[in-house]
C-alpha cells in the first residue's frame, strides 16, 4: 500500500517569518487522520503518565497507517484533539475525544523539545500559531478514504511517574 502525505504550510508563515519567538520555535503539527477501509483504527498508541494531567504523548506508530501518513511521530506531545486543548486533561478524558467522530480525528502535536521551548517563553501552543504545519493522510491516487469503519484503535499504556 502506497501512501502520500500532503503538507500544507500557512501562507502567513512566510509573511511574518521570524518576527517573534513563535515563528523561531519548532513548528507544531496539525495531523489530520482519517479512517481507511483497509486499516483498523488510526494506527497509533497513546501513552500517559499516571495521575498527571497533560502528560499525554504518542507511542508506537503502525507502519502504513493513517497516523504514519499524517506525520504523527513517536514521542509527539498531544496538545489539541479536534480543536479542543487537552493539555490539562487525563487519559480518561482524552479517549472519548479521539472517538468522538467515527471516521476522522485531528491532533495538534509538538515534539518534546518544542513543548519545552514554548513553555519557557510562556507561549500557549495552539492551531492558530503562524508556524503550524498541517499534515493530512492522502492515498497515492489523491483520494482521501473515509471508509465505512467506525472502529478507533487506541492502545493505552500507563506509566507510573
Amino acid at each position: 500500500m502506497c501512501v502520500l502525505c500532503v503538507i500544507y504550510v500557512s501562507p502567513r508563515l512566510f509573511l511574518h517569518k521570524f518576527q517573534d519567538d513563535e515563528d523561531e520555535g519548532p513548528s507544531p503539527k496539525l495531523c489530520i487522520l482519517r479512517q481507511w477501509p483497509d486499516f483498523q483504527g488510526y494506527g497509533f498508541n497513546l501513552h500517559a503518565e499516571m495521575d498527571r494531567p497533560g502528560q499525554l504523548f504518542i507511542g508506537q506508530i503502525d507502519p502504513g497507517s493513517p497516523a504514519e501518513a499524517a506525520a504523527l511521530r513517536e514521542g509527539d506531545r498531544l496538545i489539541e484533539i479536534n480543536d479542543e486543548n487537552v493539555q490539562q486533561e487525563t487519559l480518561a478524558q482524552v479517549v472519548p475525544r479521539i472517538k468522538a467522530k467515527p471516521d476522522s480525528v485531528s491532533l495538534l502535536v509538538i515534539e518534546p523539545s518544542g513543548e519545552e521551548f514554548y513553555k519557557q517563553r510562556g507561549i500557549t501552543i495552539n492551531k492558530h500559531m503562524r508556524n503550524v504545519v498541517v499534515h493530512e493522510a492522502v492515498r497515492e491516487n489523491g483520494v482521501q478514504d473515509t471508509g465505512e469503519s467506525s472502529v478507533v484503535a487506541c492502545n493505552l499504556l500507563f506509566h507510573k511517574s
